[in-house]
């Protein structure tokens, strides 16, 4: 998240997208929404406060 974190903070980058893995993107979409700034996700997972749950159709 250092790396995320440097882009939104001291790059001036408006939105994040596609983050590997459910906890790191769970990261990236608070530190985006904290910051006022847009994260797009994608992947089999859903994102939500209580944690990462695989969609199953």
């Amino acid at each position: 998240m250092v790396i995320a974190r440097h882009w939104l903070d001291q790059e001036g980058v408006a939105a994040i997208m596609d983050m590997p893995g459910c906890a790191i993107a769970l990261a990236a979409a608070d530190l985006a929404r904290d910051r006022n700034r847009v994260f797009i996700g994608s992947g089999a997972s859903l994102l939500s406060e209580g944690g990462c749950a695989l969609l199953r159709s």
